[in-house]
């Protein structure tokens, strides 16, 4: 029995896409569903430390009071709180998150 997928189904969505990108539509499906998980868990970690980044002192002490009171916060809460404390977050995470799969598509292709 597949263990449930911890990953947001956005970075999951762009996840798969990159596995495209680069190439690895051929793997067998569970060895696409192992990829998938493995770089989406690095890029949720990287969204949070890039959100983490473009706060402000103080917008950052208020999301620690905030998940210190909810620790099992959603990503889509979180993703909320981003959107409304950091100007074009969403831009800034494209642009972010392309340079990092465009990284780790060189480096594949260089093994």
């Amino acid at each position: 029995m597949a263990e449930k997928s911890i990953l947001d189904p956005q970075v999951a969505e762009i996840t798969t896409g990159f596995l495209r990108k680069a190439g690895f539509s051929d793997l067998s499906e569970e060895m696409q569903a192992e990829y998938v998980e493995k770089i989406g868990l690095e890029i949720q970690r990287r969204i949070g430390i890039i959100s983490l980044e473009k706060l402000s002192t103080q917008d950052r002490d208020e999301l620690e009071k905030i998940m210190a009171k909810n620790p099992k916060m959603s990503d889509a809460v979180l993703n909320k709180y981003f959107k409304e404390h950091i100007k074009n977050f969403e831009e800034v995470l494209a642009e972010e998150l392309k340079v990092f799969l465009d990284e780790y598509i060189k480096m594949l292709k260089s093994l």
